[in-house]
């Protein structure tokens, strides 16, 4: 399954698409790094595996607010592996980081507020898509962003491009995989995967009403992780 995992993200040409534009896979990547160094260090000192990855998230915070989708992904595994372990000690261990990020900003700001607040507002105009009901919101997000952009069916996108329909295919295969097969249910690291993956693809639906591309970074990992898990558990059951 590891295996599995580490060539379905690295050989995925829309990851390394994206390495090409933006500051987002910065942002992805310390938001990833700070959920990997949690679930390495959390047997060993549960205090440190918290610091470390909220001060990794603090920075992606600093990179780019969809360091959101890391903040969710490491509340996610803290609360399905560790729930019964966590005091308030941690709480204020994971607070600090941003507490220091924040106010580093804040001094950031302080030079030219005026600015600040035009530019933050220019950027985060028209993010959030209010407008279209629950269901016409979906459809949109499925039309536009994962057939149009991803898979190709849209005026102009070579016809070869179409097969990654694919792929969608087998993420959504994945997916409910992961929900479906028992062994794999009855994992908890698993589980949390699979409940990180399930919040994340609603969470860019809501958050990016334009539905762009490079935004794909913050899914596209978690949905090969979930697609990774799947045969490798059905190839336990029987060739059938």
């Amino acid at each position: 399954a590891f295996v599995a995992a580490l060539v379905l993200v690295a050989l995925n040409y829309d990851l390394v698409n994206l390495s090409s534009a933006r500051y987002d896979v910065m942002t992805a990547a310390l938001s990833y790094a700070g959920i990997a160094c949690y679930l390495a260090l959390r047997e060993r000192s549960l205090n440190r595996a918290v610091l470390v990855s909220n001060t990794l998230l603090a920075a992606a915070c600093m990179t780019h607010p969809y360091a959101l989708f890391g903040m969710v992904g490491l509340a996610t595994f803290a609360i399905v592996l560790d729930w019964r372990e966590i005091r308030l000690r941690h709480v204020a261990l994971a607070a600090a980081p941003y507490v220091v990020a924040l106010a580093a900003w804040g001094a950031y700001i302080a030079k030219d507020p005026a600015m600040f607040r035009a530019q933050f507002a220019a950027n985060a105009s028209g993010r959030l898509q209010a407008r279209l009901g629950p269901l016409g919101l979906i459809g949109a997000e499925f039309r536009e962003r994962y057939l149009g952009r991803f898979a190709g069916w849209r005026p102009g996108a070579p016809p070869l491009m179409r097969v990654k329909v694919l792929l969608l295919v087998a993420y959504a295969a994945g997916l409910v995989g992961c929900f479906a097969l028992p062994r794999i249910r009855a994992n908890r690291a698993a589980r949390a995967l699979a409940l990180y993956t399930a919040l994340s693809v609603p969470l860019l639906m809501v958050v990016d009403a334009h539905r762009w591309y490079v935004y794909f970074i913050y899914v596209l990992p978690q949905l090969a992780l979930c697609l990774a898990l799947v045969p490798n558990e059905v190839s336990r059951i029987g060739t059938w």
